[in-house]
């Protein structure tokens, strides 16, 4: 499911292209799906970056290990479906 998607992509670009796969493929993995407003979203987006550069993380950084970790569940939810339509 993961193939395809760019390594070269900004974290965010990619993260919301796995999620927008994650979604449309229905693979099991624990998402919010809270509605946002896109001028809220805008503002927190700033803010957290803000607050990461206070706390000297470089927000692209954390965002690029978030979005591994969302591969890595990504590729368990995919192997256990796998095996259920195995079964």
């Amino acid at each position: 499911m993961l193939e395809g998607i760019p390594d070269q992509l900004s974290s965010l670009a990619r993260a919301n292209k796995i999620v927008s796969r994650v979604r449309s493929r229905r693979v099991t993995v624990d998402l919010p799906n809270d509605q946002i407003a896109e001028d809220d979203l805008g503002r927190q987006v700033l803010a957290l970056v803000a607050r990461a550069q206070a706390s000297g993380i470089d927000p692209d950084q954390a965002v690029r290990a978030a979005v591994r970790d969302l591969e890595a569940q990504v590729r368990v939810g995919e192997a256990s479906r796998n095996r259920q339509s195995a079964g």
